[in-house]
């Protein structure tokens, strides 16, 4: 019971993590591209981004979660 325990505890942390990550994902590379297009010469977007960067609080937990 224990293990099992110390198993789900992780898992079921990670869940909200990923949830995260796929819901804001798509708005963090639009707004990396609108930062950086100029200086690596791609195409910028035709409208103005906001600066979006995701939580390091939220990575830490999520890869600490799946170290244990």
């Amino acid at each position: 019971c224990v293990f099992s325990g110390l198993y789900t505890v992780p898992a079921t942390i990670l869940i909200p993590c990923y949830f995260y990550e796929q819901a804001f994902r798509e708005h963090w590379e639009r707004s990396w591209v609108s930062q950086h297009c100029k200086s690596l010469a791609i195409p910028c977007p035709p409208h103005y981004t906001p600066r979006m960067s995701p939580d390091f609080t939220v990575y830490m937990i999520k890869y600490l979660m799946t170290l244990i």
